[in-house]
């Protein structure tokens, strides 16, 4: 009779169990289909005093053009004409693409599109060969797919006067080899204004002038380049690139200058 009890004491104990672990079937799917992982990467990344900005995924790949991407980034300052490059404390700095030395024509050939990220490194190690001046590396990004792409894009901005940049953007990817194409016209109204006041109360001494200048600039710029893979850290690359301007445009300068009973007006 006592092993009878203990039996059934023990098939309601697992029975209880059971019920506890079963789980209702309407309450989650018999077969999970897609696990989306949704993460976001950081846009800036700042290590040992060297920025890293990730461009794809920040508010700088709207920009239309290179140039006028680097300028919005922290510590660099670009000429009005956009022919220098300078960081605040460093100087003139070198210009790299990809491990490889490049000039400013190849910026304004490069792609914004093309970018994977850039990075402003502030104290270069000794294969920069950057004899103590910062360095700005761009690295590109490359496809990972055997296919053919094109990207035609128009920017219209209006600063002072009214400027358009119209891009076209291609590439081609089939086993290790990949070439890459862009072209752009840029129809740019650049505008610049100097003004100076002096005065030398006592001494009845007025001075100042002002100087205003707008150009109507239209740029040519495009590129090519051709790559072959050899493994995963190194590659061989054949660039060209160009840009063609014209800068023809007035000056006005207005001066006064007052000394005592003396007036004069240009």
């Amino acid at each position: 009779m006592i092993k009878i009890i203990i039996i059934i004491i023990c098939l309601l104990v697992s029975a209880f169990g059971y019920a506890q672990n079963e789980t209702p079937k309407d309450s989650i799917p018999n077969k999970l289909e897609e696990v989306v992982i949704d993460a976001k990467s950081k846009t800036f990344i700042n290590k040992n005093g060297n920025l890293k900005i990730d461009v794809p995924n920040s508010i700088y790949n709207s920009i239309p053009n290179t140039m006028d991407l680097l300028s919005k980034l922290p510590k660099i300052i670009i000429s009005s004409d956009k022919e220098n490059i300078s960081i605040v404390g460093k100087g003139t700095p070198l210009i790299y693409i990809d491990n490889q030395k490049v000039g400013i024509n190849d910026l304004n050939a490069l792609a914004v599109d093309d970018i994977k990220n850039i990075e402003i490194i502030q104290n270069p190690s000794a294969k920069y060969e950057a004899e103590g001046r910062a360095v700005i590396l761009v690295t590109r990004k490359f496809s990972k797919k055997d296919g053919f792409r094109t990207i035609l894009s128009e920017t219209a901005s209006f600063k002072k006067d009214f400027n358009n940049y119209i891009g076209f953007n291609s590439s081609f990817k089939k086993g290790k080899l990949e070439w890459k194409a862009n072209f752009n016209y840029n129809q740019l109204q650049p505008w610049e204004y100097q003004s100076v006041d002096y005065a030398i109360p006592n001494a009845s001494i007025v001075s100042n002038y002002n100087v205003e200048a707008f150009t109507k600039r239209k740029q040519f710029v495009f590129g090519g380049s051709l790559f072959y893979k050899i493994n995963e850290d190194d590659y061989l690359s054949f660039t060209v690139s160009s840009k063609l301007q014209s800068d023809t445009f007035d000056i006005n300068a207005n001066t006064y200058n007052k000394k005592r009973m003396l007036q004069i007006t240009f």
